[in-house]
């Protein structure tokens, strides 16, 4: 089974979700947790913000893309 898959730094999604601009780690973690905080009125974990910033990230990639049969995706 092939599954695709990619790769995508963490300055890239952060600066896509505007939560770069902090200096140190765990500061740009709690800029994470307060953004979705804000988009989705959810608390959660550091670790749970980081993912859902990565996966806004490539849901925003994905909606300029076509599926594997021409179709548009989203």
């Amino acid at each position: 089974m092939c599954i695709d898959h990619d790769l995508v730094y963490s300055t890239v999604w952060r600066q896509y979700c505007n939560v770069g601009s902090e200096r140190g780690r765990e500061n740009k973690k709690k800029l994470a947790q307060a953004k979705v905080k804000e988009w989705y009125n959810q608390n959660c974990t550091q670790d749970e913000a980081d993912a859902i910033c990565i996966g806004k990230y490539f849901v925003s990639k994905l909606k300029n893309s076509k599926s594997s049969w021409g179709e548009d995706i989203l």
